[in-house]
């Protein structure tokens, strides 16, 4: 059930599809008893398939008593594929960097992938997207991720899509 509720509502985004020049906001919010995640984000429709965007992260957690606080700034390119008028599959070239404290001692590394999902258009204006499968360099490591194991945090989040 954890596995379809990651893929269902992953990564929150812009409907199914938009108009040129169009921008959009929202975000990503998850949370535990343990660990919370707040994940800003907008972006741009260069076409009305391809979508270039930004995501803010900072997520902090707390396990055996020793706090890691982790932020990762996110840029994304993203190619539709329209399957009906509301649903749409997509594949995107990510680049993130991230930069970890754990309790005072601080690492970084930098992730490049692809991501395959989809997109559902809930009303004109509003939407969600969801990944689905992430294949690339993940945590300093070449991986092939079908059931988003690196992926510890329940999100929900919500898209707007401003009209030009």
């Amino acid at each position: 059930m954890k596995k379809i509720i990651l893929i269902l509502l992953l990564v929150v985004s812009t409907g199914a599809l938009a108009q040129k020049g169009s921008v959009y906001i929202g975000g990503a919010l998850g949370y535990t008893s343990d660990n919370y995640k707040i994940a800003p984000e907008a972006g741009y429709w260069m076409a009305e398939t391809l979508q270039l965007g930004a995501v803010l992260s900072y997520e902090k957690s707390t396990t055996a008593n020793v706090d890691t606080k982790t932020f990762k700034p996110h840029v994304y390119f993203r190619k539709f594929y329209a399957m009906s008028d509301k649903f749409s599959l997509y594949a995107g070239a990510n680049a993130r960097y991230v930069s970890t404290d754990v309790a005072g001692v601080s690492s970084s590394y930098f992730d490049a992938f692809v991501d395959l999902g989809f997109a559902y258009s809930l009303a004109d204006r509003w939407g969600v997207v969801g990944r689905v499968a992430s294949i690339g360099l993940l945590q300093e490591e070449f991986t092939i991720d079908f059931d988003m194991s690196k992926q510890p945090l329940f999100n929900v989040g919500i898209y707007y899509t401003i009209k030009q």
